[in-house]
């Protein structure tokens, strides 16, 4: 009886050639949209997932609402935030805080300057994200001063096939202008990675407040005054079972302690997961 009904289905097609061929065309075209449609949406939705403690990482964000109602966000804060989160909140495991900068020039001696990007992190950067190394060790980066880390790619467009560990890289930015010392290589970091995360070069050494030309960046890493908002950026680790909700009703009180009453007013932080 299958086969009849096969043989009949082919002679209709065969008899409706016309209708057969604009029925066949647009389920291919439909098949081929919903491919492309479920490719694109499960890329998306990959952002940040490589980090394995992705679903407990929140974003501190500083929100000011306007005078004419509109709220303002900001995806970088006040430097003090993360530590003062961390010591203060004990649903909160781990914050940690960083300074991103685009287009910096990176070199080494007799060779012309590339431009990348550089992060300049706190000593919990390496215990919130996920940034294996493929050469080197964090524990040495971070017990090394001005020591740095290069993922495998910026690497090889600096030194080529030589291993680059103990070697030095000169960095020319603003806030972080210095010679540092190569101590890991990281691996690439994957594409689903947000900016602020895909940096070339990442150096855990903390602006020091004797040096003048890090004495903006000292300010901005430490100072909770409105004028310091936008340099650095927070992230908080939540511990596992905790509600992210009860945490976020504790923040306007961490903002009238530190901003005072005035500034609550108008400014809070929100949290945002990493995932979002």
């Amino acid at each position: 009886m299958f086969k009849n009904y096969i043989t009949i289905a082919i002679r209709n097609l065969a008899r409706h050639k016309a209708y057969t061929f604009i029925n066949i065309i647009g389920l291919a075209i439909g098949l081929t949209c919903s491919t492309l449609i479920f490719l694109y949406l499960q890329h998306e939705f990959s952002y940040n997932r490589h980090h394995s403690k992705a679903d407990r990482i929140y974003k501190i964000l500083h929100a000011q609402r306007q005078s004419n109602g509109n709220v303002r966000y900001q995806f970088a804060a006040q430097g003090p935030i993360a530590p003062a989160l961390a010591e203060e909140f004990p649903e909160i495991e781990r914050a940690t805080r960083f300074m991103h900068r685009d287009n910096v020039y990176v070199g080494i001696e007799g060779k012309e300057h590339l431009k990348g990007t550089t992060m300049v992190a706190d000593r919990e950067f390496f215990n919130v994200f996920d940034f294996p190394l493929i050469e080197g060790n964090v524990q040495t980066g971070l017990q090394t001063p001005f020591s740095i880390f290069v993922t495998q790619s910026f690497a090889k467009k600096l030194f080529g096939d030589t291993s680059p560990i103990g070697k030095t890289v000169s960095v020319q930015s603003k806030f972080f202008d210095e010679i540092y010392t190569v101590t890991g290589i990281l691996q690439d970091i994957p594409e689903t990675s947000v900016w602020e995360l895909s940096p070339d070069l990442i150096t855990t050494t903390v602006p020091l407040k004797s040096a003048e030309r890090m004495k903006e960046v000292w300010e901005n890493w430490q100072g909770w005054g409105p004028r310091h908002v936008g340099l650095t950026y927070s992230y908080a680790l939540l511990k596992q079972g905790e509600s992210v909700s009860a945490t976020a009703e504790k923040l306007p009180d961490f903002v009238k302690r530190h901003l005072g009453n005035d500034i609550a007013q108008t400014d809070h932080y929100e949290l945002m997961p990493l995932t979002q």
